[in-house]
């Protein structure tokens, strides 16, 4: 292409288009050496200015480079506080749970009534000294794998033990109590007043029953006997006075009536003397 100062040929790149609907034909060009000229322009002056660049970026870099440093120290020191604080609250909780373990160990094995942990199927998890001795077993034997209440229990007594155990797991009651009778390895029969809770975890759900047995033997035996005396003192052909300390008559029997004629309510409060 002419060049229009001096009239030389030279060269041009040119981008040409097709212009519709009109059929023009669009040419646009540039000489090869404009382009040349200002990428070498652009190139001086990027060689230039790299120094400059480059000290521009240093110190951004080196400033975030500092303040990360001062970042991570500060991250490392808080987050060692953190875990010192953590690790001691951790200590604190596992002494306390410690302690809290052994009073209850001191309880459970000094308590003055049997206790014993059961599973939900009723074998026996934990058991103390008194639950033992009340019972005339081992420990060994009541926690040996597959061991079950039923089998110390008097069978007269099962159904009542089980239907309350079944009240308990249905969420009809939080406990129960009864007495009941448990069966000695020697085949002694023993009476025993028997409170049973069922622990439930947060969510609700069974977790284990924790019974609790005190020996009411005696207890049944005296009541039998005074249910005795209180049959002979009633149903005797004699007429039958009690009286305290003073010579105060404090009960008569029907006989007592029938024979001096004096009601019940006539003679007590009474000295026996009314009658001679």
């Amino acid at each position: 292409w002419p060049d229009g100062k001096d009239g030389k040929s030279v060269e041009k790149t040119a981008m040409v288009r097709l212009v519709q609907p009109w059929n023009w034909v669009l040419v646009a060009a540039i000489q090869d050496n404009d382009v040349h000229l200002a990428t070498q322009r652009e190139f001086l002056e990027h060689g230039g200015k790299q120094p400059e660049r480059w000290q521009e970026l240093i110190w951004p870099l080196l400033l975030a480079l500092v303040i990360g440093l001062t970042a991570s120290l500060l991250f490392a020191r808080w987050s060692r506080l953190l875990f010192s604080q953590y690790h001691l609250r951790m200590q604190s909780k596992s002494q306390e749970v410690a302690d809290s373990e052994a009073r209850f160990r001191a309880v459970f094995e000094n308590a003055a009534v049997g206790i014993a942990q059961a599973s939900l199927a009723g074998e026996f998890l934990q058991v103390n000294r008194q639950f033992c001795l009340i019972l005339g077993q081992s420990a060994e034997t009541l926690l040996a794998p597959g061991f079950h209440f039923d089998q110390i229990t008097f069978a007269e007594d099962l159904e009542k033990d089980k239907s309350e155990l079944k009240a308990l797991l249905q969420g009809h009651s939080q406990q129960f109590s009864m007495e009941k009778r448990y069966v000695k390895p020697d085949g002694v029969v023993i009476w025993a007043y028997l409170a049973v809770n069922l622990v439930r975890d947060s969510e609700g759900n069974p977790q284990y029953f924790i019974a609790a047995i005190h020996d009411i033997t005696e207890q049944k035996r005296a009541q039998a006997q005074l249910k005795l005396a209180a049959s002979v003192f009633s149903d005797a052909r004699e007429g039958i006075m009690i009286t305290d300390s003073r010579g105060t008559i404090i009960d008569v029997n029907v006989s007592f009536t029938r024979i001096t004629g004096y009601s019940r309510a006539e003679a007590l409060g009474q000295n026996p003397r009314m009658l001679s």
